[in-house]
């Protein structure tokens, strides 16, 4: 969900009819679901949306078809994509490593140079989200999330341990193994403050974002600010106050501001008091900093004296640097699916990062790719998806910008049979306005993973309709049987809203499908409403 400090955007209601292709099953021919998809979708209360339907079987045939071979936005089921490729590509196996290294003499303890911590594209880093754990109730509230990042923390001790006492140069965030390109093309600059809108570094820090509380206190006036790591970065400038509670107003109504390239927030509104404490997620501006100040604090704490100040170093990115060709992605892409390698670039990239020399004090492994595909999809985690595409590009593509990773994204799409023509992609999680596919894109990216010796794990990655990841609250209406029976890759951005995944039929048989819904009215939910009540028909009907 997008939601803008200050104001929410509701999103909401939708629906363009459209024709009903009968196709090559006896279920999709005139009087079938089909009809029945047709109908929801022409219904006065969302019939001004533009919607889009595939429904097949595990084979590929086409059971009902609506406007399937149009444009729509996928929003978040861009990450199909994304995850498909990675999988394949990267393997569920794969790990990613950031490091600590002393550039310059180390000798008696004294580090004569500066300290750099290196990223290496892992997206969990500072993180414990992974493994991804099916939502409970539990009988008591989880305990509050520590102030410090544990694998800073254990970076330092590896660093003390090598016999470190003091640093005369300054600690360093380097995240140059990717292009500093830390917003995609068609990111809204409404995007840029809340956590999900990070911006991408190869050296991402607790999913690059802090997390803020403001609670009401214990009488009219000031309020309660906690942030979560408590890293000194940005300037937290607070108006918030507490108001008596009233019958018009009984939670929170805080806003965030902040300047582009400004490190001072600004936190204005009122909190009544007794009301829930109010939560968010605030993006980093700069990951890379940020982790170094948080090895810093770590490492002073731990009596290591640093003579310098902290930094960052970014990769550039240059426009001479030629965008990779599909058709050299395309053998790519052949060729890795041919002969496995762990880098088919042997480490070389067309526009090489900063060289990294010195000795290496510490390291810290990621988890397994396929955990983190497995929280991307469920969470639907925008940051985590574009650190996927970028590993890829600079795998594959020996490109570090974020156009290698699209190449190759696309690339490995169009060896699974899906044309160029139906997707059309600026970014690797779809938080972008300017992403487009087919419905049958999905249907045919989705019939193709079953066949895959991954497939297994990118199936159990989608969110599952009534019990977790962003389908937790959905399929639980009364009267619904779909409860446990839809797994499937949730979309929000804007005036869109898309579902596409596999559903357990009336019949006991697994059914492919993919609904889309463009431009539909921003406000209220009968967009979602609609939808779900397609699902319901599809499975009633197969």
């Amino acid at each position: 969900m997008r939601i803008q400090f200050g104001k929410s955007l509701v999103l909401g209601a939708l629906a363009v009819s459209t024709a009903c292709a009968g196709a090559q099953s006896a279920v999709g021919q005139s009087g079938g679901f089909c009809d029945k998809v047709k109908a929801l979708t022409a219904d006065p209360t969302v019939a001004a949306a533009h919607w889009g339907v595939s429904v097949t079987t595990l084979d590929g045939t086409v059971l009902c078809s609506v406007n399937e071979a149009q444009l729509f936005r996928p929003a978040s089921n861009n990450k199909l994509f994304t995850a498909a490729a990675a999988l394949a590509l990267l393997g569920p196996e794969k790990r990613f490593t950031t490091s600590v290294v002393a550039d310059g003499e180390l000798a008696g303890g004294v580090l004569k140079g500066n300290l750099k911590l290196v990223g290496g594209g892992d997206a969990n880093f500072g993180s414990h989200e992974v493994p991804y754990v099916e939502p409970t109730k539990p009988a008591k509230p989880a305990p509050p999330e520590p102030a410090t990042i544990a694998d800073i923390e254990e970076l330092a001790d590896q660093v003390v341990a090598k016999g470190v006492k003091s640093i005369t140069g300054d600690v360093v965030g380097d995240d140059s193994f990717f292009a500093w390109e830390p917003y995609p093309v068609g990111w809204g600059i409404d995007d840029l403050l809340p956590g999900y809108g990070a911006p991408v570094s190869a050296l991402t820090i607790h999913d690059s974002l802090i997390l803020v509380d403001v609670a009401p206190g214990a009488k009219v006036g000031a309020t309660q600010m906690d942030l979560r790591p408590d890293v000194p970065y940005y300037l937290m400038v607070d108006e918030t106050a507490t108001v008596a509670k009233s019958a018009t107003q009984t939670r929170a109504r805080i806003r965030f501001d902040r300047a582009v390239g400004s490190r001072e927030v600004r936190l204005t509104g009122e909190i009544p008091l007794d009301a829930p404490t109010a939560k968010t997620e605030l993006a980093i501006q700069d990951p890379a900093e940020y982790a170094a100040i948080a090895l810093k604090d770590a490492l002073e704490r731990r009596g290591v004296k640093v003579g310098g100040t902290t930094s960052a170093v970014h990769g550039i990115s240059t426009g001479s640097t030629p965008n990779i060709s599909a058709d050299y992605a395309l053998a790519m892409v052949k060729k890795q699916l041919a002969v496995p390698a762990t880098n088919a670039c042997g480490g070389q990239v067309l526009a090489a990062s900063v060289p990294h020399t010195g000795t290496t004090l510490a390291t810290h492994a990621s988890p397994q790719l396929a955990d983190d595909v497995i929280f991307t999809m469920k969470d639907s985690q925008n940051l985590h998806a574009e650190i996927l595409m970028r590993n890829l590009g600079v795998a594959f593509a020996c490109d570090y910008r974020g156009s290698g990773g699209l190449a190759i994204v696309k690339a490995y799409a169009a060896q699974a049979g899906i044309s160029p023509a139906d997707l059309v992609l600026y970014d690797g999680s779809g938080l972008s306005g300017h992403d487009l596919v087919t419905p049958r894109s999905l249907t045919q990216l989705l019939v193709y993973a079953t066949k895959q010796k991954w497939g297994e794990t990118f199936k159990a990655s989608l969110p599952v309709g009534g019990v977790d990841g962003t389908l937790a609250n959905r399929f639980l209406a009364p009267g619904s049987t779909l409860a446990g029976k839809v797994l499937a890759k949730t979309g929000t951005l804007g005036e869109s809203r898309d579902l596409s995944g596999y559903l357990t039929a009336a019949s006991g048989a697994t059914v492919v499908f993919s609904v889309l819904a463009d431009n539909h009215l921003p406000t209220g939910g009968a967009d979602r409403v609609a939808m779900d009540k397609i699902v319901e028909a599809i499975a009633a009907g197969n």
